[in-house]
């Protein structure tokens, strides 16, 4: 599986190289550029990450599309399943939360390298878990996380879903460059292996046409 998987990535080594360089200029605006485009960012990330919650591609970027062209939470978490409970969380963590002062913490614990306790801040927002707290954090370019989704596992042929620890969970992304031989980041890798699992390449563009990048 994994040969097949390194094979896949070769053929498509132009999307990937196109995609680290999105998630590269993701990256520069999130630990240099203006603390207000990094929160953005990741508000916007964490948006994407909840519609995306069990809902196929197309339909969560859809609802994601929405939002940023002006519908209410509400309207646009409707286009995915499980519509009023992502509303409720989504409504919950913009309430209590000041995305200047996540940015800061992001960036702080990314310099130091703490990314045991940067996966822990997912306890600080509402409806994401280590998995989508580290997709809100992979899509604004922080590669060293992966989202263990069900592509994931099932590649891994994991069973169940995820309940260990943040180091529990930072033990699942090391699998990601020790058992594909692919030389890459582990979102990169990830990445990778969603597509493989899928049978077609992602671009994510709806999310990236609407950040600030640099």
């Amino acid at each position: 599986m994994s040969d097949d998987l390194k094979q896949w990535y070769e053929n498509h080594k132009e999307d990937y190289e196109a995609v680290k360089e999105r998630l590269f200029s993701a990256r520069q605006t999130l630990l240099y550029g203006s603390i207000k485009h990094a929160a953005e960012n990741l508000r916007l990330s964490y948006l994407n990450a909840v519609f995306s919650i069990q809902t196929a591609k197309d339909r969560h970027e859809r609802a994601f599309t929405a939002y940023v062209r002006g519908f209410g939470v509400e309207e646009a978490a409707g286009m995915t399943v499980y519509p009023n409970q992502k509303a409720e969380w989504i409504n919950q963590t913009m309430d209590k939360t000041n995305w200047e002062e996540i940015a800061y913490r992001v960036r702080r614990y990314i310099k130091q390298e703490d990314f045991t306790a940067l996966l822990k801040m997912q306890n600080d927002l509402t409806g994401v878990s280590y998995t989508k707290w580290s997709f809100t954090l992979a899509m604004c370019g922080v590669w060293e996380v992966a989202c263990f989704d069900s592509n994931v596992r099932n590649f891994f042929e994991l069973e169940g879903r995820f309940r260990g620890s943040a180091a529990d969970y930072l033990d699942l992304i090391g699998m990601l460059q020790n058992e594909t031989d692919i030389s890459a980041e582990p979102f990169v890798i990830q990445w990778a292996i969603y597509d493989y699992q899928r049978g077609e390449h992602a671009r994510h563009m709806p999310f990236f046409r609407n950040i600030a990048l640099q």
